[in-house]
């Protein structure tokens, strides 16, 4: 790439003041891939510099039997770049070369994203054969059969649902392989990266806009993942040796003497495989900002978090027995930070009895959703009914309220939460000055809340989480960009947090944070891309005094580290502790401090 007249973002080589759209036809004719390829439609896409010069790296590697990382920032197209690169493989095929024929080529995508890549193949690359490869009745079809198509596309669901699916894709033995939205292999444990590692192929390529997302051990695990001839087992363990040696903090010099040689060591190792565009360098894009609302508790909420978070500084295996459910500690505590009806409170064991009792004796075995009505599903019952959530009661309550509806919480006192009175105050603000926003929450049962609290309110919304069919999900984001009228989108950050273009947005609402600050980075990427038109605005709202507040400085170091290793000024390097371990650690501290602040009063 050295040699090429533009630089890796798109620029001339000669000119770095210039803009990239202004690079002249003279040298673009000097690439190795001059001009985008025929089967793309020049009337509905016209390739960037930037994106031209995606296409040359992605041949150049190609060409040299090396696989990559095509690593833009979200909203940079890599999608689109993707697709210019299977119409020049495609496209300039000769059959009577001898060579091996680039096709049937694999593509694996969140189910978010399946239904855009149907739609962009079909929208920039019509004569690019499709076969899509969901639901069972995909296996019967013999894989020799699909041999001419020039794209499968599946997603990753669909090949970690049973293993008939991967045996179908080793015997599709696909030319190439791209998995988009890659940093999910960042666990060489996983079943995902073992299946997939296992699929037959010429070439790799991962997309992702995040390949640093907690440590530098992740990224490695990526590299092997393309490269397994390059990183070896042998040698992946001693590439991670090297990011495992720790040093005390208190050795200062030591210690910034050793992160500077991770940091040195990671872009060394990245460099060949690795091309990565900022949106801030490329494209003249709106602006976005960040700010943090901090608010209160809830009474009750502070009850409920008190307790659990004193249950989870014990020693495991040291806590008394608890009303709270805590099989999973951080995340109860992460769940108490946000709202106390996500616990059971309000329905004693008492009452929850009595409802069960009534509704045993008034509703049908359909109502109840049991096989019938023995004494034993009577007592399963129950058991189900102890381990639902005050707000999943009063949905029960909401479907029999002539029956158990006198057991309900105070109506609408799931508003009662500051985090849920926050956000409809900033929701309301927006239905004012014409803003919408995108609300981002990594839990199911939350999404229900604010569901019900935007029902309530008469505040129309849209909403995709993991329960969303893959063939509801396109149909949503439309309705969405669509529809001005709606001036909310509720998205879990697991299901819609990625591959989605939401620039009818232009206010990302954080409603609580991920343990990996990549997956906030990539949610609030949903409206900061090609196409927005409006300044964003990423709100964080924070719980003050709990855990949300060390979360959140723990992810601005973790965030650090990407941009230093990725090449920016700043950061600092870590041995790649998880946020849960960085956060317990502090709470402990927290605590002592505490303690022996009382002990001195005394």
């Amino acid at each position: 790439m050295a040699h090429w007249p533009m630089d890796r973002n798109g620029r001339p080589r000669a000119s770095p003041g210039v803009n990239g759209e202004e690079c002249s036809s003279a040298l673009v004719s000097q690439m190795p891939v001059p001009t985008q390829p025929a089967l793309m439609d020049a009337d509905v896409v016209t390739l960037k510099s930037y994106q031209l010069l995606g296409l040359n790296w992605m041949d150049l590697i190609h060409r040299n039997g090396f696989s990559g990382i095509l690593a833009d920032d979200m909203g940079l197209g890599k999608t689109c770049q993707v697709i210019s690169f299977i119409s020049h493989l495609v496209g300039t095929f000769d059959e009577d070369s001898g060579q091996t024929r680039p096709w049937p080529n694999l593509i694996v995508v969140p189910p978010s994203t399946y239904e855009n890549w149907i739609t962009e193949f079909g929208r920039f690359a019509p004569d690019i054969s499709l076969f899509l490869y969901s639901g069972t009745e995909r296996r019967d079809t013999d894989p020799e059969d699909v041999q001419d198509y020039h794209v499968v596309l599946t997603t990753y669901t669909q090949i970690e649902r049973k293993a008939e699916d991967l045996h179908w894709l080793q015997g599709l033995e696909p030319y190439a392989a791209i998995y988009d939205e890659g940093h999910k292999l960042k666990n060489p444990n996983t079943n995902v990266y073992k299946q997939l590692k296992r699929v037959p192929t010429e070439w790799r390529l991962i997309l992702s806009g995040t390949p640093v997302q907690n440590n530098l051990k992740e990224l490695l695990s990526i590299l092997s993942f393309v490269e397994p001839t390059l990183f070896t087992e042998n040698d992946f363990g001693r590439l991670k040796t090297i990011f495992d040696a720790k040093v005390m903090n208190k050795d200062v010099h030591n210690f910034a003497a050793l992160a500077k040689e991770r940091v040195g060591n990671a872009r060394t190792i990245m460099a060949p495989f690795i091309l990565q565009r900022r949106k801030a360098d490329v494209l003249e894009l709106a602006q976005k900002s960040e700010r943090n609302e901090i608010v209160g508790m809830h009474p009750v909420q502070r009850q409920v978090y008190d307790e659990i978070k004193g249950r989870y500084l014990i020693p495991k295996g040291t806590a008394k027995k608890s009303a709270i459910k805590d099989s999973n500690p951080w995340m109860q505590l992460r769940k108490a930070a946000i709202h106390h009806q996500l616990f059971r409170t309000h329905f004693t064991d008492e009452r929850v009895a009595e409802m069960v009792d009534i509704l045993w004796k008034k509703c049908t075995e359909d109502e109840l959703c049991i096989q019938s009505k023995a004494e034993r599903h009577k007592k399963l019952l129950l058991e189900d009914f102890l381990s639902k959530s005050d707000f999943q009661l009063h949905l029960w309550c909401k479907d029999f309220p002539k029956y158990i509806g006198k057991f309900d919480v105070a109506d609408r006192s799931w508003e009662d939460s500051p985090k849920v009175a926050k956000l409809l105050e900033l929701v309301r603000g927006y239905i004012k000055t014409g803003d919408r926003a995108l609300v981002f929450s990594r839990f199911e049962m939350v999404m229900d809340i604010l569901r019900e609290t935007l029902h309530g309110c008469d505040i129309p919304y849209c909403d995709l989480s993991g329960r969303t069919l893959t063939s509801d999900r396109f149909p949503e984001i439309q309705k969405f960009n669509d529809n001005p009228d709606i001036p909310v989108f509720l998205l879990t950050t697991g299901a819609g947090g990625t591959g989605l273009n939401l620039t009818a947005a232009n206010k990302i609402i954080l409603f609580d944070q991920s343990d990996n600050p990549q997956e906030d980075v990539q949610a609030s990427n949903r409206a900061h891309r090609i196409g927005q038109t409006r300044d964003v605005e990423v709100i964080r709202i924070i719980t003050e005094n709990t855990v949300e507040g060390l979360v959140y400085n723990s992810c601005v170091k973790k965030l650090m580290l990407a941009a230093c290793v990725e090449g920016e000024d700043g950061g600092d390097d870590e041995d790649g502790e998880s946020i849960e371990e960085q956060c317990r650690k502090l709470m402990l501290l927290e605590s002592a401090a505490e303690g022996e602040v009382r002990s001195t009063q005394l």
